[in-house]
């Protein structure tokens, strides 16, 4: 058996990538929405101690609340009105948030992910995650 495994799980509706460490007791568990990472969990004396503050339930990570652990891309803020000017043209990103009128923290948080490659073996496990198709997957119920 190899150091490293990768291996599915499901956190609520929402389906996982869980990355472990066999032989130091590792473990990075991540939702296949936005690639957000859920855990990252080290080993402290006889138990695992979760290193991260990530979404503790399917019910937060689904309501984005919070922006655990998420990976803010292509922006980590808050664009008022959801519009800005680049290159002298105007960009609409619309809104997340109408009566804020705001857009918070990127894209990459609502877009489903699958596994575009994975290898686990004694010395790594290394993953690669892309872009599956629509984003809010995941949220009111749609299972991957």
């Amino acid at each position: 058996m190899a150091r490293f495994a990768i291996s599915r799980g499901m956190f609520g509706t929402c389906g996982t990538v869980i990355l472990e460490d066999t032989g130091g007791g590792s473990r990075a568990v991540f939702a296949r929405l936005g690639a957000t990472l859920l855990g990252f969990h080290i080993p402290l004396g006889s138990e695992l101690f979760d290193v991260t503050d990530g979404f503790a339930t399917p019910e937060e990570l689904a309501q984005a609340r919070g922006g655990r652990a998420w990976i803010m891309a292509p922006f980590s803020n808050r664009i008022d009105d959801g519009k800005y000017e680049f290159g002298g043209r105007l960009h609409d990103l619309g809104l997340e948030d109408p009566k804020k009128r705001v857009i918070l923290h990127g894209f990459v948080k609502r877009i489903l992910c699958d596994v575009a490659a994975e290898q686990a073996d004694d010395a790594a496990a290394p993953l690669s995650l892309e872009r599956r198709g629509a984003p809010a997957a995941c949220v009111n119920g749609v299972r991957p």
